[in-house]
């Protein structure tokens, strides 16, 4: 018996080997130990958008942290804390498999935290985190993200410790903004800042949002603006929709517009065209908190309540929410701790 293999299946072997080194070699920094597991939403066209809750076998087990996608390696970075104050542990989100790269690149910023911001500069092609809190204090300590290697950078200036503020990339005014948080003084910061270049600066403003604690805001490509809305300062919940652009904050009206709330979760969503807030808590009466989980999208006119058609809501674990858009996935992330990754999509 002839036991030479054809010329035909030599050339599929050899296509199918090209292939796999393609998909081993092709994503820079870690190879891919699972093949992606698929959440339901392949075949077929769907009526609408859904929340769907990814299998999985690996999750971080903790939603204490802070959350960014990484375009330039198209990885989503969660950077956790399990409440002490030793280093913070890096996880990676590829493809909808979650890895605990801790082990191959060392700690991360130490003392871990939560609370901070944690945001993607295309400047620098990483990631760029500021302040924060733990057991140990609060900060306004700043740090890259860069090839897997975390760095703490020296700035000139730099705002005061905080945590509990909003911060995105501004990409119409070119650098990072941050807005609100806690604590100057004791008090509730409404300051608004940039980073670009290494240094921070402080942005003196007429007028900008004052009830800023836990407040939630997103660039919109399509309106070349940030998006910004709710918190809460003094035990006062707020619902106000602000807009960010060329230096300066505007006060906006919508008719309709999520109730009021903070800790919620605020993401542009490049599939759907329009800035997507998901839940959420406010205050009902005296020492009374009621968590909330309706979805919202922003579209320059006002806001869209998209709840009655979204299906299969996730429970709200109360806490800023970790929630950001995953372009390898073309869907919102949503990573809720011992309640699973959720993604928004068709």
């Amino acid at each position: 018996m002839d036991r030479r293999l054809p010329f035909v299946a030599i050339a599929a072997f050899c296509v199918a080997l090209v292939l796999l080194v393609a998909v081993e070699e092709g994503l820079p920094g870690h190879p891919l130990t699972n093949p992606f597991v698929p959440h339901g939403h392949s075949g077929g066209t769907p009526p609408g958008l859904a929340w769907s809750l990814l299998p999985e076998s690996n999750a971080p087990p903790t939603a204490s942290g802070m959350i960014a996608y990484v375009p330039s390696v198209q990885e989503l970075v969660l950077l956790t804390s399990a409440g002490g104050c030793s280093g913070s542990d890096t996880w990676i989100f590829d493809r909808g498999l979650w890895e605990n790269i801790t082990p191959l690149i060392g700690p991360g910023p130490s003392p871990a935290r939560s609370d901070g911001g944690l945001v993607y500069d295309p400047a620098i092609g990483g990631l760029v985190l500021f302040g924060g809190d733990s057991p140990c204090g609060v900060y306004n300590d700043t740090w890259t993200f860069v090839n897997d290697t975390w760095t703490r950078i020296v700035t000139p200036t730099a705002p005061p410790p905080l945590d509990g503020f909003a911060m995105t990339y501004d990409a119409g005014d070119g650098y990072l903004l941050l807005t609100g948080g806690c604590c100057v003084d004791g008090q509730d910061s409404n300051e608004t800042w940039s980073f670009a270049d290494g240094t921070w600066t402080d942005l003196p403003q007429d007028g900008s949002p004052v009830v800023d604690l836990y407040s939630a805001m997103a660039y919109d490509p399509n309106l070349d603006e940030v998006v910004f809305l709710g918190g809460y300062a003094s035990g006062f919940v707020s619902q106000a929709t602000w807009t960010f652009h060329n230096g300066s904050w505007l006060r906006h009206y919508p008719v309709s517009s999520p109730s009021n709330r903070a800790g919620m979760g605020l993401s542009y969503d490049s599939a759907l065209g329009k800035v997507v807030l998901l839940g959420g808590y406010t205050k009902v009466t005296t020492g009374v908190w009621q968590n909330l989980t309706d979805t919202w999208s922003y579209g320059g006119t006002g806001w869209s309540n998209l709840t009655a058609s979204v299906t299969d809501s996730p429970p709200f674990v109360s806490g800023p929410t970790l929630m950001t858009y995953d372009g390898a996935l073309n869907e919102v992330v949503l990573f809720l701790g011992p309640s699973g990754t959720w993604v928004l999509g068709p």
